[in-house]
């Protein structure tokens, strides 16, 4: 069961004065079929929106909302063609989203489908049926290849504005089962998209073009000129939700239920979270896109959002353009509060690790979402992150246990550093498996966006500490790239073996640094080398220089 939020904007430059926005938001918490179950997030998602775009310029006769029984296939569908046929050229568009879907990948759903086809349920999905139809359930739900994709190619012609968010839930235990109702606190997964795909929205929709070659790769891979795409992470991740039971350890924006993506996203409309890096006075796509990924990062939440297109020739205008109005007024902060922000929480169920814990400044132990989780199997002493994934084992001793503890510390120091200057700067993987989570026999690149003329550096850090250098690699390296024209800095990366979790760190300086020289081929600086030193206080004492950008990669079979 995959819940998932549409956010489809179409919006106008932030120039023009005639434009008209218009919103169609959909929630459904309530389904009317028992057998699929209820969610907490969407009617707030619902409202929280329909009050900051208010704020943000948008006419309230111009917003729809469409919460639960409101929310069939009839409505969805009948709204979403009248904005087809309203709509102008560079008016603004919002369609949101909220509630549960499926794919042909959903495990404890199966249905027979086309691969790589989203679907979303809406309120008056059919599961319950005497004999299991196909057909009558297909027929029901609301198919993106069949009811979406021709619509939302219709606005794009159009020349809307467009940008399209998606959130989601997809739990394979009973708290997000589609054929069980339940109560099951276990989890607060909001998203998992599915194996296989980019996303079910990114390849249902055509967002991507799957597996291309390098000679493919490009403007071809991405079909529409008016409309950006975010999402709440990228293939094989979990996405949080925030239910009420969650919200005294993540408390949200307006302490109501939110998917964390959304929490951010709302964060960022509202004007609680800084934005606006270039600092003129809008806000950009790739904007909203960077602050969330960022805040998601640095509040420990172990997925991070995608967009689409990626970096390509033709993306630069669409990342740049201002999907959303100026605020009317200045929304309060709720006291957010990155509570473990200046400090690193670690959990173990171990008494002696528990121990091990207390004496090293700066380490704060705690019983629910920490960074780290160490548990002792055998002689070894596993590290898993906050998403449960193994990062390192390491021999259960007090000397080597506090020494992984430095070491990821040090590693969640560097990729939660927030922005030092004000431009933006991206870095993604393209190709099979571009996102932040690859698998074994995936053949990706990696690609920048800068927004001004930058040295680039690009390091990996892994779980002993280690650095590695991707770029600069020659001397020819060194030359500035161009403003706001993504760069390729490693045209295919085959991904191998072994499995594990990586940082990957891009830096960019408008002004050259003459001590990268030093380290053009350097591949590898060891933990606590008089190398790995010596890069290390090279990078913090620039810190003030260079904009950043970071994913956390995680290679799985």
């Amino acid at each position: 069961m995959l819940r998932i939020l549409v956010t489809v904007i179409v919006f106008v430059y932030s120039n023009s004065t005639l434009a008209v926005s218009y919103a169609l938001l959909i929630g459904v918490s309530d389904y009317k079929d028992e057998m699929i179950s209820d969610l907490q997030g969407p009617k707030y998602d619902v409202n929280s929106l329909q009050e900051v775009l208010v704020r943000r310029g948008f006419e309230p006769t111009n917003i729809v909302t469409l919460i639960d029984e409101k929310a069939n296939k009839a409505d969805i569908l009948r709204h979403i063609d009248v904005l087809v046929e309203k709509v102008s050229e560079e008016d603004n568009i919002f369609i949101y989203y909220s509630g549960h879907g499926t794919s042909p990948e959903d495990a404890n759903f199966p249905l027979p489908l086309p691969d790589d086809t989203g679907v979303i349920l809406p309120y008056d999905s059919v599961f319950t049926m005497p004999t299991f139809d196909a057909d009558k359930l297909l027929e029901s739900v609301i198919i993106g290849r069949r009811d979406l994709l021709p619509r939302f190619v219709a606005l794009d012609e159009l020349g809307a504005n467009i940008v399209v968010a998606v959130d989601a839930c997809f739990s394979g235990n009973a708290a997000r089962d589609l054929s069980t109702q339940t109560s099951h606190r276990s989890t607060g997964e909001r998203y998992t998209a599915l194996p296989g795909t980019r996303s079910s929205w990114a390849s249902e929709m055509s967002f991507e073009a799957p597996a291309l070659g390098a000679s493919e790769r490009g403007e071809t891979a991405y079909p529409y000129h008016n409309l950006f795409f975010i999402s709440a992470s990228s293939k094989y991740e979990k996405a949080w939700d925030i239910p009420d039971w969650r919200l005294s350890a993540l408390p949200t924006f307006d302490n109501k239920p939110h998917g964390a993506f959304s929490d951010a996203l709302l964060r960022v409309l509202n004007g609680q979270l800084a934005a606006d890096i270039n600092r003129d006075g809008d806000l950009s796509n790739h904007e909203i896109y960077l602050a969330t990924r960022e805040y998601l990062q640095r509040r420990d939440v172990p997925h991070q959002p995608q967009k689409l297109p990626n970096n390509t020739s033709t993306a630069s205008e669409l990342y740049q353009r201002a999907s959303f109005g100026q605020l009317a007024d200045q929304a309060s902060s709720s006291g957010d509060e990155l509570a473990n922000e200046n400090s690193f929480s670690v959990v173990s169920n171990n008494k002696q690790v528990q121990h091990w814990l207390s004496q090293i400044e700066g380490v704060t132990s705690v019983s629910n979402n920490p960074r780290i989780e160490i548990s002792v199997q055998g002689d070894s002493a596993v590290f898993k992150d906050s998403n449960g994934v193994e990062l390192v084992r390491v021999p259960a001793t007090k000397k080597s246990v506090t020494k992984q503890v430095y070491i990821e510390r040090w590693r969640d120091k560097w990729r939660t550093l927030g922005q030092q200057q004000d431009y933006a700067l991206s870095v993604d993987f393209m190709g099979a498996g571009s996102s932040s989570t690859l698998k074994v026999g995936d053949s990706v690149s990696l690609s920048v966006l800068s927004e001004r003329s930058a040295q680039i550096i690009a390091i990996t850090i892994d779980s002993r500490g280690d650095i590695f250098l991707l770029y600069p690699w020659t001397n020819a390296e060194l030359e500035p790239i161009a403003a706001n024209q993504p760069k390729i800095l490693l045209d295919t990366i085959d991904v191998e073996l072994p499995l594990g979790v990586d940082d990957l760190i891009v830096f960019s300086f408008v002004n050259p640094e003459t001590w990268l020289k030093e380290i053009v081929g350097t591949e590898q600086f060891r933990y606590q080398s008089e190398s790995w030193k010596e890069l290390n206080n090279k990078l913090f004492g620039s810190a003030g220089r260079w904009a950043k950008s970071s994913l956390r990669i995680y290679t799985t079979q």
